[in-house]
């Protein structure tokens, strides 16, 4: 009886960018997908949520204004990841 050998696939080699590189990536503008546009939009309509519901339930003043400056940077990094994620997988 022969045996049938599975054949393994190598993962693709890493991919290593320069900090040139990754500047550009980070300010350049880019198109993104259908499916990274859908993504980011769902992202965005949570975050909004969250923000609405943080001025609901806390007061003004200093610190609901660093919860909501902290939520506009959780959104911003997440839309590097999504717009970068094809250079840094």
């Amino acid at each position: 009886m022969s045996r049938q050998t599975e054949k393994q696939e190598t993962p693709p080699p890493e991919r290593k960018l320069s900090t040139k590189d990754l500047i550009g990536l980070w300010f350049d503008p880019r198109q993104l997908s259908e499916d990274q546009a859908k993504r980011l939009g769902d992202l965005r309509d949570g975050f909004k949520l969250v923000t609405e519901m943080v001025i609901a339930a806390t007061k003004p003043g200093p610190d609901q204004t660093a919860a909501i400056r902290k939520l506009r940077e959780s959104f911003g990094t997440c839309q590097s990841c999504i717009s970068i994620e094809e250079f840094t997988a």
